[in-house]
């Protein structure tokens, strides 16, 4: 009895550091994303339009109004180093998983990614910018 549970608690150990490492691995791919927006290597060949991950924010950044009579206007450009920024990633299967995070070149609106492991590299093969989809009432 006191074997299987020792098994038991190995193997769980053992999925616990390896989600660990495909969890590493997704953040690497995020970040190759935010670095080179445009390499065809992050994403699977099924992946609709590398179009979809830009806007008309392509020179991110944020325009701040001063309070001030004469009414400065001031530019504020976000750097494409930490436009994507991940907040939880849910494995569906061993090889697909679900990345919410935020783009932060967008009021720090709500993304989702869909990853599919590659071999050993996870590559993007949906993307949804959560803030076109859903309209809100203030």
């Amino acid at each position: 009895m006191k074997a299987a549970l020792s098994i038991t608690l190995l193997l769980a150990s053992g999925a616990w550091a390896q989600e660990a490492i495909e969890k590493a691995s997704i953040a690497t791919t995020i970040s190759r994303l935010n670095a080179s927006p445009t390499d065809s290597t992050l994403f699977t060949a099924d992946f609709p339009d590398t179009a979809l991950l830009s806007h008309p924010g392509v020179q991110a950044g944020r325009v701040v109004i001063s309070k001030e009579p004469w009414g400065e206007a001031t530019w504020f450009p976000v750097s494409s180093v930490d436009r994507f920024v991940i907040k939880s990633v849910r494995f569906v299967t061993l090889e697909v998983a679900l990345v919410e995070g935020t783009d932060r070149s967008n009021d720090n609106a709500p993304v989702l990614f869909v990853m599919k492991k590659d071999g050993t590299a996870w590559r993007i093969a949906g993307f949804r910018r959560i803030a076109d989809t859903i309209k809100t009432t203030p």
